[in-house]
């Protein structure tokens, strides 16, 4: 059996982190990869490196409509909005005054064109990086669980278990039974 990908959205959970989005619905983030290619994720749980780039907790740089998102450092706040637009506010600026330093870049290819590799992260069967797409909202301040039914899998890996253990008792019968025709055609 090939082992499929389960797109289904994972249970949202509410951090209140200011650098936690999770997509709402269908969509994915746009990173860079170790090899410096767009690569897609759904993974929100995002940081600021000590350089300011911004990553998710695997590593990966955060891609914008320019490139890797760079948030100019020092900085009292930070702030991602739902349609990925990141503003900060610099270390002793008014409150109000929050600067637009980039926009994650959602995308929502479709499923089919998908291809997951070793590292997690999936990209597009093309090679081709996606379209931006404004209809991908994202909720700040929360991350998206994984999406496995843990019962589901327990229940369906006793149950390979299960046939594991019968397919190994059928080859000892008919080793047995070998072995037993073999010992009478001896005494024919």
């Amino acid at each position: 059996e090939i082992p499929s990908q389960n797109f289904d959205a994972g249970e949202l959970k509410i951090t209140g982190n200011e650098l936690d989005v999770a997509i709402n619905g269908d969509g994915w983030i746009a990173v860079q990869d170790a090899k410096g290619q767009e690569a897609y994720t759904r993974a929100g749980n995002l940081k600021l490196t000590l350089d300011g780039f911004l990553e998710t907790a695997s590593g990966d740089k955060v891609l914008g409509e320019g490139g890797p998102i760079e948030v100019p450092q020092p900085l009292s706040k930070i702030a991602i909005n739902q349609d990925g637009s990141v503003q900060v506010q610099a270390k002793g600026a008014p409150s109000t005054a929050l600067q637009e330093v980039g926009r994650i870049k959602l995308v929502n290819p479709d499923h089919a064109d998908l291809l997951k590799g070793n590292d997690g992260l999936f990209r597009l069967k093309s090679g081709v990086p996606a379209d931006t797409d404004p209809l991908v909202q994202l909720i700040p301040g929360a991350v998206e669980g994984s999406n496995v039914n843990a019962v589901g899998e327990m229940t369906y890996m006793i149950s390979l278990q299960r046939q594991f253990e019968l397919q190994v008792k059928m080859m000892k019968t008919a080793e047995e039974a070998d072995r037993q025709q073999n010992q009478l055609l001896r005494i024919i």
